[in-house]
């Protein structure tokens, strides 16, 4: 049986220093991201044929991502999935070039929370999800969960 391994290879990639980032907005740490991408894989963005961007607050589709990258007229598929949100956009690229469908994708995630001078998710998000409270975030969730049960007695 044929593997995904054997249909679909990484040829660029590039990051945004990680960090608050205050003197950048999301379409400057789009950019940046993406064209070390392209220069590291040796393309330029015309050469993209379907895109998959990852974000939870920071943009409501794909133009988020078409807008600063100037990628027209091709499929772009915004993903959110929770703490899962980056490997769910990277498999859903992998997944469009190893059904045959695309030979070049891109995958980028990206946000930009505490742009709302907050260090956790917004207030007016805590109504949304119940996960989401005000004053909690997934990750200082599942950290309290785990103490919970590294600290319990049975």
């Amino acid at each position: 049986m044929e593997s995904i391994k054997d249909k679909v290879a990484i040829v660029g990639m590039g990051c945004t220093k990680f960090g608050d980032n205050w003197d950048k907005g999301s379409d400057d740490m789009i950019v940046e991201a993406a064209y070390e991408a392209f220069e590291d894989a040796g393309i330029e963005p015309k050469d993209i044929q379907a895109a998959w961007v990852g974000t939870l607050l920071s943009g409501g589709s794909g133009c988020c991502l078409s807008r600063p990258l100037k990628l027209n007229y091709i499929p772009i598929t915004r993903v959110e999935n929770g703490c899962g949100t980056g490997m769910d956009t990277f498999r859903n690229a992998c997944f469009g070039v190893a059904s045959g469908m695309y030979d070049l994708v891109l995958a980028l995630g990206f946000e930009k929370l505490k742009d709302f001078g907050m260090n956790i998710l917004p207030e007016w998000f805590s109504g949304i999800n119940p996960v989401f409270r005000f004053g909690h975030s997934s990750p200082g969730d599942f950290a309290l969960t785990a103490v919970k049960y590294f600290t319990s007695t049975t």
